[in-house]
């Protein structure tokens, strides 16, 4: 610290004589005294920084290797589904030596997606020597000079965008060296009017030579060479023309190319070519296909199935076109059939029905069977896809499908089809005899199915006459917050009346509902509120089980216990 310098001053004792010099210090200055404390904060930052550094080397994780500790960061990154999105770099901030440890993993940097020009390039920068894996969707020539330049370090390409900028990076794939290049998906369905009216859209034969060590490819809309197609693990073609005849693939060609790719783990075809009927075909074996997707006529598609042999477990996702009824999809029935009884007719099954959407809902329980997407698996999945016009075409298509598979299916789940009406739910229910749960969201398709299952006991009481559904759940999760907020909405109203209907005529004829299960995640007030408790309260006497509301169970004397108890808590904190 500075201070200004000392000035000398004497003066004489009276009673001695003698003479005392006395020094004077000057008083610091405003601007000297904040430069000090600024100094010790500095200071003091520095030592609490140490000493929590020090403290979280105390942690038992802190203890683990590096190597061992950017294994736990790229678990993470690959299990949250972080590796493009950077998501993954939020462990940095927790210390300095998770931070350290983040900049380090030049194999995370690796997968980019390009968001920003800065992170960008500062991902490049980062990713060290390690491979690069891009996400990239182009128009122009902006990522051509990068892939170029990063040419023997490139693992996957994938590439989105303008057809001429997506083949202005194909030739450069031929003309230079990719040595791990083993993963290549190209999409040129944009902008492709924009290209010369003689230009040759096809992927050129060299880039299947064998120089680029290729086993994952999705190619859409182009033209690929089939006959040089082989040692793939995943093939993906969407609109894809065979480059040697400009013309769609043919059945046998189709055959052909898989034959040369018996290590094949997932196949997503479309455009698929009927047989010739004059002609037989050799059946191809992929015997670790993990996942089968074939999109086209219904008899291709039936045709394709019987010449190929896949293991009992494979994933099959079936969508075919133009199906008006039940009788547009007849050849396709057959396999059906014979795929969802590979496993036996009595293993417990789930259908999934997804009416009025062009999403399949993919089950995460290991039995489960998705129509407009309808599902069917064991410990496999098999699903149809169709788009039917009208609900009697839906409803058609259901019969033929639940008819083809085995008739052990317990669970049924219609949450994601809003749309089902009455009719339809009085055809699905006695088709299901095994039929044991029933998932279902608060909408119109619940107060349907409520309103039939209602008609389908007072039609038939006596105890066998049709399945008996045992569990039933109901869910709020669909609508936004600021929908049906209250009991007072119709879709509610109507819900709760038809829970009520059908719980005490199901009492009646001597086969209470054993469950009852209410979950209200979007904060609507379906599961909550007076007139719902009422309505529990109503329905109570009339189970034979338990009624969980957000999974807890609904005990009218517990809440009437904690109210009073919560009560009396309020009111002694406010005579306080």
């Amino acid at each position: 610290m500075d201070f200004k310098q000392e000035s000398a001053q004497e003066s004489m004792c009276p009673s001695c004589g003698s003479v005392r010099r006395a020094a004077s210090i000057a008083a610091p200055t405003i601007e000297d005294t904040r430069k000090a404390i600024d100094e010790e904060i500095v200071w003091h930052y520095a030592e609490i920084d140490w000493l929590k550094a020090k403290r979280n080397a105390m942690a038992p994780i802190s203890k683990l290797p590096n190597e061992l500790m950017t294994r736990v960061i790229t678990i993470f990154a690959v299990d949250s589904n972080a590796l493009y999105n950077l998501k993954w770099i939020k462990v940095g901030g927790v210390c300095r030596h998770w931070h350290e440890l983040a900049l380090a993993a030049h194999s995370l940097w690796g997968y980019i997606e390009p968001k920003k020009d800065h992170v960008y390039h500062n991902q490049l920068l980062r990713s060290g020597a390690a491979p690069l894996l891009f996400k990239l969707k182009t128009y122009g020539d902006a990522y051509v000079r990068d892939i170029v330049k990063n040419s023997k370090r490139i693992r996957k390409l994938d590439l989105k965008g303008a057809a001429e900028a997506i083949y202005a990076v194909i030739r450069e794939l031929v003309t230079h060296d990719f040595p791990i290049l083993s993963s290549l998906s190209l999409d040129l369905k944009e902008w492709r009017e924009n290209l010369p009216a003689d230009f040759v859209q096809a992927v050129p034969d060299p880039l299947f030579d064998g120089r680029i060590p290729l086993r994952k490819l999705k190619l859409a809309f182009t033209a690929v060479p089939l006959r040089l197609l082989s040692g793939l693990t995943t093939l993906s073609l969407t609109q894809c023309n065979d480059s040697s005849t400009g013309l769609p693939p043919g059945f046998g060609e189709v055959l052909d190319m898989l034959s040369s790719c018996p290590q094949l783990v997932s196949l997503d075809l479309n455009q698929i070519s009927a047989p010739l009927a004059q002609r037989d075909y050799a059946v191809v074996h992929l015997r670790k296909l993990d996942r089968l997707r074939l999109e086209g006529g219904d008899g291709p598609i039936a045709a394709l199935l019987h010449h190929l042999c896949f293991p009992s477990q494979t994933k099959i996702h079936l969508s075919p076109v133009g199906v008006q009824s039940g009788i547009d999809i007849r050849d396709i029935l057959v396999p059906i059939r014979t795929l969802t009884r590979r496993h036996g007719t009595q293993m417990a099954l789930g259908l999934y029905i997804d009416h009025g959407s062009e999403r399949i809902y993919h089950s995460s329980e290991s039995s489960a069977i998705t129509l407009s997407s309808i599902v069917a698996t064991h410990s496999c999945e098999l699903s149809l896809t169709t788009d039917p016009p009208s609900e009697d075409g839906f409803r058609q298509i259901l019969t033929k499908f639940l008819k083809a598979i085995p008739a052990s299916v317990t669970d049924l789940n219609v949450q994601f089809s809003s749309v089902l009406t009455e009719n339809s739910w009085t055809t699905i229910v006695p088709l299901l005899p095994a039929l044991q749960t029933v998932h279902i969201y608060v909408n119109s398709t619940a107060i349907a199915c409520l309103h039939a299952l209602h008609q389908l006991e007072s039609r038939d009481p006596t105890p066998h006459g049709f399945p008996r559904i045992r569990r039933l759940v109901m869910s709020d999760r669909q609508r936004p917050w600021w929908s049906l907020r209250t009991t007072a909405n119709s879709v509610v109203v109507g819900v709760l009346a038809g829970l009520e209907d059908y719980i005490k005529v199901r009492s009646d004829n001597g086969s209470p509902l054993e469950t009852l299960e209410i979950k209200d995640d979007s904060w609507s007030g379906f599961a909550s509120g007076q007139a719902v408790e009422e309505s529990l309260q109503r329905m109570l006497p009339y189970m034979g089980g338990q009624i969980l509301r957000n999974n807890v169970v609904f005990d009218p004397v517990e809440i009437a216990r904690r109210r009073a108890e919560w009560s009396a808590y309020l009111q002694a904190a406010t005579n306080k």
